[in-house]
């Protein structure tokens, strides 16, 4: 279990790394009093409003979300991920929509949890390490990222991944999950859309397809539906393609994954998955060249170690010893 000095170490760690960033900045976040002394802002909006281009805004873990904002700046969001941090404080969530405006291009999200949707209206968006109910892509764009992340829907009518006309999206290491009997997909890709589907978990036992659309690619993914797992157009631009994907509608999840009920997708030893890739190695979310990250950290370098003692000499010094690993 991480704690809350490792955090505040991670916030240091990131001012180290930017610093070699002229015109970048970091900017922290803390809505909840235990993290207020040491953050700049209690809203993400209030950061938002100062950042810059360029600018990376941390979000401390907290029981509090945060609220949902319009992003119209080049920024990195960067949350603490998907485990409980501390026992006094929780992930770095948000509420109701999280929207990548006009002017926000070249823009990451990474390792927030909520129960909150991601609203993509620009192009070269990232979207990694997030646990959240949607995401929607809007028309016409491209270089947008989605991978690492948990995307589950139990709304009746709503899809948890939305492609829409005439976009390009990459769809890498995911769990796609969308509950059963409500007769819409897990992935919808609109008119002239295009999904390139690698190394995902897509759980549809609704009946209806689990992906939809006009065009996509789809390798080396695990697929559970009620009745069918894909469709897509006979005139579809660029050309379908299905390799080396697991498409089940009869053995039961629990027969593959360690802990199904649990959301631990590893594969069980000796299943037909393992290294049933067409590079040789696993399906699902923990093969291909991006494998999930259980507890969502984010890529960038965390200090887990800090001795610091409580006195120093002007002759000796301060002798501090850190030790730091690079995440995935």
């Amino acid at each position: 279990m991480k704690t809350t000095i490792q955090h505040l170490a991670l916030t240091f760690t990131l001012i180290v790394v930017l610093t070699t960033q002229i015109n970048a900045r970091i900017l922290t976040v803390a809505n909840q009093t235990i993290h207020q002394t040491v953050a700049q802002y209690t809203t993400l909006q209030a950061a938002h409003d100062a950042a810059q281009s360029g600018d990376t805004i941390y979000l401390y873990p907290s029981s509090i979300s945060y609220s949902g904002i319009s992003i119209t700046k080049k920024l990195a969001v960067i949350g603490a991920g998907f485990s409980k941090v501390t026992d006094f404080s929780d992930y770095s969530k948000i509420l109701d929509t999280f929207t990548f405006d006009k002017g926000s291009e070249g823009s990451l999200i990474s390792s927030i949890n909520g129960n909150f949707k991601v609203n993509v209206k620009v192009n070269n968006i990232i979207i990694q390490k997030c646990k959240l109910k949607q995401i929607y892509i809007g028309n016409n764009l491209n270089k947008i990222l989605i991978s690492n992340s948990i995307i589950t829907n139990y709304d009746n009518i709503e899809v948890p991944l939305i492609i829409s006309d005439s976009s390009y999206v990459v769809i890498l290491n995911n769990v796609i999950f969308k509950a059963a009997n409500f007769g819409v997909s897990a992935i919808k890709i609109g008119s002239k859309a295009f999904g390139y589907i690698k190394n995902n978990v897509i759980i549809d036992f609704d009946n209806s397809y689990a992906i939809d659309g006009f065009s996509g690619n789809l390798t080396n993914d695990i697929i559970f539906a009620s009745t069918h797992y894909y469709r897509f157009s006979a005139d579809a631009l660029v050309q379908n393609s299905s390799s080396k994907n697991m498409n089940n509608t009869v053995d039961d999840p629990h027969t593959y994954f360690v802990d199904y009920d649990g959301g631990n997708y590893h594969l069980k030893n000796g299943t037909s998955l393992v290294g049933a890739g067409t590079d040789g190695k696993d399906l699902g979310i923990y093969g291909g060249e991006t494998p999930f990250i259980d507890d969502g950290t984010s890529s960038l370098p965390s200090i887990y170690y800090m001795n610091i003692p409580f006195i120093g000499s002007q002759k000796d010094g301060l002798s501090v010893e850190i030790k730091a690993k690079a995440n995935k």
